[in-house]
């Protein structure tokens, strides 16, 4: 296995681009903590709901927790470059982003620095679909994944990893979401605690494309149909994501 290396830390600022309840907990976090913390979001995700209870979209939550935020249409923007500012004891980490991002942005604007947070195997489940996937296919291996970003989509080196297993309590997709955003939340935390107040250096892990598998997103008036012939328990597993 091919490793390089790659150092974190020492950081005060903490810099989330994306969106997603996980975003939103780890940025209150980061506030309470004493860290600069800056969200840069699209405005798709800005308008999400992110409560379970409540329909409290992403953008009005920040703002009532008085998180500095910024919506863009485009991570290309003069606005976004802004945005990001100086890195050099920045920690940034991207959730879902909106964007694919380019080289010259990632070189320029993000000066190489930018991860991002994949909560499945890699390089073996890329792609979207997420949990709905976790149950169709039986899988209850779980894995909280901070890689770096290239211009391709979840190919970059993996600089740190966690794995967990999914209790027999995770039923259906809401359920994994639930396990998943403690796992992750947890290891981010202990991340970003870990490069606080010195330099730590990472051995990371090039992805081997010949392992590579892509799962795309979901489509339920064209997936959601049973197959008949699948045996009892796929139908079972199938019923549990509708």
């Amino acid at each position: 296995m091919v490793m390089t290396k790659y150092s974190l830390g020492p950081i005060d600022r903490v810099l989330l681009i994306g969106g997603g309840r996980l975003l939103f907990r780890l940025a209150v976090w980061a506030k309470e903590s004493g860290f600069q913390i800056r969200v840069i979001t699209a405005p798709r995700h800005a308008k999400e709901a992110i409560g379970e209870t409540d329909s409290a979209s992403l953008l009005n939550a920040l703002e009532n927790a008085d998180i500095d935020t910024v919506v863009v249409d485009s991570i290309d923007s003069e606005e976004a470059r802004k945005a990001v500012g100086d890195l050099k004891s920045t920690f940034a980490l991207s959730f879902g982003a909106a964007w694919i991002f380019k080289r010259n942005t990632l070189d320029n604007v993000f000066q190489g620095k930018l991860l991002n947070l994949h909560g499945t195997r890699l390089p073996q489940n890329r792609g979207g679909g997420g949990f709905t996937w976790q149950v169709i296919m039986g899988n209850r291996f779980g894995f909280c994944v901070a890689h770096k970003v290239d211009e391709g989509v979840d190919t970059g080196d993996i600089v740190s990893y966690k794995e967990f297993i999914y209790p027999p309590s995770c039923r259906i997709p809401a359920d994994f979401y639930r396990h998943y955003q403690e796992q992750n939340y947890n290891f981010i935390v202990s991340l970003l605690e870990s490069v606080r107040v010195q330099s730590r250096d990472f051995a990371c892990m090039l992805q081997p494309e010949y392992l590579s598998t892509y799962w795309p997103r979901l489509h339920t008036p064209t997936h959601g149909w049973i197959d008949w012939s699948w045996s009892a328990s796929e139908i079972e597993r199938f019923l549990r994501i509708r």
